[in-house]
């Protein structure tokens, strides 16, 4: 840079005299650039962030083994749906009561099926063998949502939903069945299961093993089985002791649990052009903020080290509390309590006291290395009276010191 750029710009320069002190500057979760070789700045450039009208989104944490079996019973559950569902519609005898226990609304149905009706969607489970290895079964119970007035609003928004004119009474966890007995699941015939499932199973029953899951909703828990293949194995050993023209009763449970509220979760945002930049020393201390409305900034520093700069962009945002929900539903055999089927997925969200107003929103965050290679003598400052750093702002080039 010329003596004349530089004579301009310290005509121009406003001078601040003290550092602001803040906690460490972390060191983590920040792009390194290369460190600065001879020149009169570095150009630093911030990310950008698109609208959005879904909020900030999730992470999934799952690994990959866990997002394998995920996806495969995904998959299964769509098509064991379709297949249910042409089941029960074909019911003539149906009994439905509604119940809320706590911060969800519990929906349970009696349901009468034949062995001869309910054989093929068994069948069909089975055809599923040739995935290869077992497929994991996870479900979750239910949640502590701590109450507030929030959570009873959509709860009661739900209830109508759900419950419209019926009769919304009793308490949980039902009373379905008596289980299996240990008799029983010893007398299983396994000739035809492969190596893998007959030693999965006998590992099951030497350690007592098998799932009894939502102790919450039915009395002794649901059961089921570590894997996808047992669990229609069990089932076809039981409807096959059975005779076809034989009624199976089974119970269809469904409910619609509040999961989690958020309190002012950001719901839209709509970036606008421009930006905020905060230069750190190592120490923490937040030597300069300034602002640009685009998204370069350029520096020119006098002394060497380590600089931490933090971007921002300016956003139209909306906020809100949102409560959200969750529908987890179970198709059980009522004698046994058996799992025909589940699924467990999200629900509606509730949206409430929606806020509106302009943020800066961090995009990225940066370490920069500066080295004394690139410093120009002429660009020397001497500390001012009190030996604190001086920061000078020009019109184009802002020069940290």
């Amino acid at each position: 840079m010329s003596r004349r750029k530089i004579t301009t710009l310290l005509l121009t320069a406003v001078l601040l005299s003290c550092s602001i002190n803040v906690s460490a500057a972390p060191i983590d979760n920040v792009e390194i650039y290369e460190p600065a070789g001879e020149s009169d700045e570095v150009i630093f450039v911030a990310g950008q962030h698109q609208g959005s009208q879904s909020g900030e989104g999730t992470t999934n944490t799952e690994n990959e083994v866990d997002q394998n079996i995920a996806s495969q019973n995904t998959s299964l559950s769509k098509e064991q749906r379709e297949i249910k569902e042409s089941i029960i519609k074909d019911s003539i005898e149906k009994s439905m009561v509604v119940y809320v226990p706590g911060k969800s609304i519990v929906v349970k149905e009696e349901i009468p099926i034949s062995a001869q009706d309910i054989l093929p969607y068994i069948t069909n489970g089975l055809k599923f063998e040739g995935i290869p290895g077992l497929l994991g079964i996870q479900h979750s119970e239910g949640g502590n949502v701590q109450q507030s007035e929030n959570t009873d609003r959509a709860l009661n928004e739900l209830r109508e939903q759900v419950a419209g004119g019926q009769n919304v009474g009793g308490s949980v966890p039902f009373t379905i069945g008596s289980g299996l007995t240990w008799d029983y699941l010893q007398s299983i015939d396994t000739k035809s299961w492969s190596e893998d499932l007959v030693a999965a199973w006998e590992h099951i029953l030497q350690n007592h093993t098998w799932t009894q899951f939502r102790t919450d909703l039915v009395g002794g828990g649901m059961i089921d089985w570590p894997y996808q293949e047992l669990r229609y194995q069990i089932l076809k050993a039981y409807v096959n002791s059975l005779g076809m023209t034989d009624n199976i009763e089974t119970t269809n449970i469904t409910e619609y649990r509040i999961s989690k509220e958020e309190q002012q979760k950001i719901i839209n945002k709509q970036p606008v052009g421009e930006y905020e930049w905060e230069i750190y020393d190592t120490e923490g201390n937040l030597l300069k903020t300034t602002h640009t409305y685009g998204r370069t900034l350029r520096l020119s520093f006098s002394r060497a080290g380590t600089y931490y700069i933090k971007a921002y962009q300016k956003h139209h945002v909306t906020r809100a509390d949102v409560v959200s929900t969750q529908k987890l539903e179970y198709w059980l055999i009522s004698e046994t309590r058996q799992l025909l089927w589940s699924s467990e997925g999200a629900g509606k969200q509730f949206i409430y006291n929606r806020s509106s107003g302009e943020e800066f929103i961090q995009t990225n965050y940066i370490q920069q290395e500066i080295t004394p290679s690139m410093l120009q003598d002429n660009w020397l400052f001497d500390l001012d009276s009190s030996g604190q750093l001086q920061i000078a702002e020009g019109f184009q080039v802002e020069r940290i010191k």
